[in-house]
């Protein structure tokens, strides 16, 4: 039985995309058009930046224009639906320029989305990665749209800030659960319901409900062994003794009755004497329904209609380069993925980085030193140069200004 089980669940396990960008791979992405009038219009490259693990495996889509809009999509192949099963969404980002200002975050997109209109405002089903604005916000981007709204993850994660591969990889459970990886270290996990603001409320009045038949909201009775004194006089109006009927009175007419005065005996009205109700319930309250949307709870992870995957990003300093896309639902074939792809090349692209780290730093330090030596060699008041740190460096023959002043007075 388990293992009949276990066939079951690997033949319905599918990777739904992957791009490694090899050879051909522009065929299969779609640049929008949408910002081309205005100019701000990014071009895309492919090459694996100046340091990576291998050449060819390690070639990515790269983002090449300085303060410009990066549109560009893929299609899935099909529509999908992640109900019932994992929602497995990752991908490797390089910032190797150090950037500065700048989106490293992917789109997932709906079946209603037209690739060539692509643009910042199209709705999207899920918004997840990196993304920096100077040294104020370096996070993790992480939004849902749920019945047509944008849902921000209200807790902060912090991206890693360096110039190395990065992997961001998002998982749904059916569940509802979470999680967040980067380099496949758990980064994050929680509840959807939790971390997201789905409604505002998820229980209401429900303002059709009665009040039941038996509810007893007295919170006192009548004393059932008091009994009103028989010589009270609870009549606040009495017949005047004193009236006579009319003589010519016409009793066709009705009977006579003698008009009403104030009763000089009355007692007011008589209330008994009340007791503790036992059987007091309290006031009665409309009681709470769940919220209409909230009966979604259960499919919270739930997008039924998935399609496409895009970077939709700006950026004002080029050079960010994604590669390695993944969308699946097995966790296997994403573990074997990422080793493949990612895990396996960490090590050799840290080599080379620390190569060309220590390249930089030497370069800087020339640059830092001919600086110096500039800043601190002048001419003395007899037009030597010499440097006041080094005695042996003097020019003994200072230099000729007539020449230059020659030339000033030519012009």
């Amino acid at each position: 039985m388990l293992i009949f089980l276990s066939i079951i669940l690997e033949s319905h396990s599918k990777i739904y995309f992957s791009e490694e960008f090899h050879e051909g791979w522009r065929s299969r992405w779609v640049q929008s058009q949408s910002h081309i009038a205005d100019g701000e219009f990014g071009k895309i490259g492919w090459h694996p930046g100046k340091f990576y693990g291998h050449f060819e495996e390690n070639m990515g889509m790269v983002l090449l224009n300085d303060k410009s809009r990066y549109d560009i999509s893929a299609d899935i192949g099909e529509t999908i639906s992640n109900k019932n099963s994992d929602l497995i969404i990752s991908y490797t980002v390089k910032f190797e320029q150090g950037i500065d200002c700048g989106g490293g975050y992917i789109k997932i997109f709906p079946d209603t989305l037209n690739q060539v209109d692509l643009n910042e405002n199209s709705t999207y089903c899920i918004m997840f990665g990196p993304d920096v604005y100077l040294h104020w916000k370096r996070e993790v981007q992480f939004f849902i749209v749920h019945n047509g709204k944008i849902l921000p993850y209200k807790r902060k994660l912090p991206m890693i800030y360096d110039r190395r591969t990065h992997m961001y990889t998002l998982i749904l459970h059916p569940n509802n659960t979470y999680e967040i990886r980067i380099d496949n270290d758990l980064y994050r996990a929680g509840c959807l319901a939790e971390d997201f603001e789905f409604i505002d409320r998820h229980y209401v009045v429900d303002e059709d409900a009665t009040k039941p038949d038996d509810w007893d909201d007295r919170m006192e009775i009548p004393d059932p062994t008091d009994e009103k004194p028989e010589d009270w006089d609870d009549r606040e109006f009495i017949p005047d003794p004193d009236a006579k009927k009319p003589a010519d009175w016409d009793d066709s007419k009705g009977t006579w009755e003698p008009p009403l005065i104030s009763n000089p005996s009355y007692a007011g009205e008589y209330f008994h004497l009340m007791l503790p109700n036992p059987n007091y319930m309290g006031p009665w309250k409309r009681p709470m329904k769940e919220h209409d949307l909230w009966k979604e709870k259960d499919t919270l992870y739930c997008f039924e209609n998935i399609r496409y995957v895009a970077v939709d990003v700006w950026q004002v300093k080029a050079g960010t380069i994604f590669d390695n896309f993944f969308i699946g639902d097995n966790l296997e074939e994403f573990e074997e993925f990422q080793q493949r792809t990612f895990q396996q090349y960490r090590e050799k692209e840290e080599e080379m980085f620390a190569k060309i780290r220590e390249e930089e730093h030497d370069l800087v330090q020339r640059h830092v030193s001919m600086n110096h030596w500039t800043v601190r060699r002048g001419k003395d008041d007899r037009g030597h140069w010499h440097d006041p740190d080094n005695p042996d460096d003097y020019d003994e023959e200072p230099e000729n200004d007539d020449d230059d002043d020659e030339e000033d007075d030519d012009l």
